[in-house]
């Protein structure tokens, strides 16, 4: 009997198992990264603990459940100490509130709190592109019917010292 031995069968069977089982995380990571979007705490968000339940339904390990969320909700806080020495800290959407909160018990009162929308990627900009760029911005802000302008263009210092000329 050529060929037909035992180790090889099981070995085409675990790799046709591990590939069913690798679609279905897969699924299942995408739905827990997009159900953690809107809250990580899974007490607080239905949906969120639907989909965990289903992905322990499935054998996923917890640790790579509390991953996926983590990864969803982006949430670690960002301190930054700037140049004359004040902090400047970026956090979810969702901690907002209780960082601010956290900061004023720690008799740290904020000079600015707001929320913004911090583009994913910035493009650089040469002089020229940046003179166009900042008319544009201050025409875009003299209309009545614009609260904010926002720009995923990054001015480099040099760039904003000759504009400022």
């Amino acid at each position: 009997m050529a060929g037909h031995s035992k180790f090889a069968n099981i070995k085409h069977r675990k790799a046709a198992q591990d590939k069913k089982r690798g679609k279905i995380f897969t699924k299942l990571i995408r739905e827990v990264t997009v159900a953690a979007k809107i809250s990580g705490d899974i007490a607080a968000n239905p949906r969120l603990r639907l989909v965990v339940d289903k992905a322990l339904g499935a054998n996923m390990t917890r640790d790579t459940i509390e991953r996926t969320i983590k990864c969803g909700t982006g949430g670690d806080d960002d301190v930054e100490t700037n140049q004359d020495g004040s902090i400047s800290v970026a956090t979810s959407f969702e901690d907002f509130l209780s960082v601010k909160e956290a900061m004023m018990a720690a008799g740290l009162e904020p000079e600015q709190a707001e929320v913004i929308e911090k583009p994913a990627t910035t493009t650089d900009v040469s002089l020229e592109d940046a003179e166009k760029i900042m008319q544009l911005i201050d025409t875009l802000e003299d209309l009545d019917d614009v609260q904010e302008v926002h720009t995923t263009a990054d001015f480099s210092d040099e760039v904003m010292e000759q504009l400022s000329r």
